[in-house]
This record gives structure tokens, C-alpha cells and sequence, in this order.
């Protein structure tokens, strides 16, 4: 499912949304704008079993006013189920102070967006980054929505030799005019980590 709808090297066997919506505000986001309550959904945990599940699908699992508890105790329990995690914030803060719970088969990923106000520090993302691989966690950046080619080159120098893979898309929203021409240069860079969204 994940494989095949973001043109990753990751298969997911399924995904969990911890949240009913998410209250970051990111201004292109189509689901989650003007968002004023979140609640915890609740999860049958206990069905995943030897499966790799992808934690956050379309809701971070750090919105604004998160229960600091949920987290830790998702991840350990799909742990104790031997289950891998893919991961995916936009806010890397929170994910540091959980950085600890990832085990070496797991995926850590950071959302970042071009012009967008909340998009966390690049210098606490490759923090984690280098933590996560002194640990064996892999690591990855959904790098949606750009619309340069300038900030895509600087995000993939920035955090290079410590990024397993980037996945880069378009902006659904408000359909990027250049983005065949954006799409051209990224593939003729001719990353073997680097995947664009179709």
C-alpha cells in the first residue's frame, strides 16, 4: 500500500492515525485547515502483529497539545508485537524526546514543506537525523509540497549521508504549473534515494 502510493522503497502492510484531524494549520493542507479539537482515536493495537506500520498516514502523530504518553506507548506495544515502524512529524522537537523507543528496523521521517511556517528547524531535523543513525534507525523526508527546484537541491544537500530517502511531491492544492519541468531536473540528478511522487 505505502510502496505503491508514494513510490518509496518502504512497504507498509498498514497505518495508523493516532488523531481525529490534525491542528498544525499547514496552509496547503486540504484535510486539516482551521482545525480547533483533536481527540485520541481509539486503536485495536492488538491486531497488528509482524506487520510494518506507518504511523502517521494523513494526521501527525504530534499535533499541537499531543498527549505526551501516546507515542512511547503505541510504539512499544507494536514493538512487543513484533511490528516495524515507519514514522512520519512535520514537529521534530517531540520526536526527539522519543528517539529512544525506535528500534534499528524502524523508519524515522520528518515532513518538510516549501514556504511553510511550520515546518521544524532543519538544524533539530538533522539533530535527530544523526541520533537516529548512531541508534541503526533509518531515516527519511516526505519533501511535499515544493515548487523550486533551488529548495529541493538545498534539502538534498542538506542532509546528505544522512538520509536513507526522500520522497518529493507536487502540491495537490493549488496544481504547481512547472511541475513536469521541476519533476525533470529532480530525476536528472539521478539520486538512487530520491523518489517523486507521480
Amino acid at each position: 500500500m505505502f510502496k505503491k502510493k508514494y513510490a518509496i522503497p518502504v512497504s507498509a502492510d498498514a497505518y495508523i492515525n493516532l488523531y481525529s484531524a490534525c491542528n498544525i494549520g499547514c496552509p496547503f493542507c486540504k484535510f486539516h485547515q482551521n482545525v480547533k479539537e483533536i481527540v485520541p482515536i481509539r486503536i485495536q493495537l492488538e491486531k497488528y502483529y509482524n506487520q510494518t506500520v506507518l504511523i502517521c498516514y494523513s494526521v501527525d502523530p504530534y499535533p499541537i497539545y499531543y498527549q505526551k504518553e501516546l507515542v512511547p506507548y503505541v510504539l512499544k506495544t507494536l514493538h512487543k508485537q513484533n511490528c516495524k515502524v515507519v514514522f512520519l512529524t512535520r514537529r521534530v522537537l517531540p520526536l526527539y524526546q522519543d528517539l529512544a523507543l525506535f528500534q534499528a528496523q524502524d523508519y524515522v521521517g520528518v515532513s518538510i514543506s516549501e514556504n511553510n511556517p511550520f515546518n521544524s528547524n532543519l538544524a533539530d531535523i538533522k539533530k535527530v537525523f544523526s541520533l537516529a543513525k548512531e541508534k541503526g534507525v533509518s531515516t527519511w523526508i516526505s519533501l511535499e509540497p515544493v515548487e523550486s527546484f533551488s529548495f529541493v537541491e538545498h534539502i538534498i544537500n542538506y542532509f546528505n549521508g544522512l538520509v536513507d530517502f526522500i520522497r518529493i511531491g507536487k502540491n495537490d492544492v493549488y496544481l504547481n504549473q512547472n511541475w513536469i519541468e521541476l519533476k525533470e531536473k529532480i530525476d536528472a540528478l539521478n539520486l538512487d534515494y530520491v523518489f517523486v511522487k507521480e
